[in-house]
């Protein structure tokens, strides 16, 4: 995305991460949800090396609320309680894109900053 985003001369890019996000993680069979935190981590990394000077924000929020539908087959978003509510975030994603396009550099955006 931050290829095609680079070639098309975009004015800013906004990328939604996780806060687990660690590109030094590795993962298991036991602790498979280190490979998402890996992955997640490399998608930054590329994401900002690509991007370069070009404004990027990278939004890294916990735990999401998909909604009740989602949430019956996922038992432990069901355990944790319901997360940050996915349009709030999509809304931030979009505020803060338009806003990015006056300021420069990458920024990352953490949970609790969101």
């Amino acid at each position: 995305l931050a290829q095609a985003a680079k070639q098309a001369n975009v004015k800013g890019l906004v990328r939604v991460s996780a806060a687990s996000s660690n590109a030094r993680q590795i993962g298991s069979a036991e602790q498979f949800w280190g490979w998402y935190a890996r992955y997640q981590g490399l998608g930054d990394e590329m994401t900002m090396a690509i991007m370069g000077a070009t404004p990027s924000l990278i939004l890294r929020p916990g735990g999401l609320d998909r909604g009740d539908e989602f949430r019956v087959n996922r038992p432990w978003e069901r355990e944790r309680g319901p997360g940050m509510p996915v349009l709030y975030v999509a809304q931030r994603a979009v505020a803060d894109g338009l806003a990015l396009v006056a300021g420069t550099g990458p920024r990352i955006v953490g949970h609790n900053e969101l």
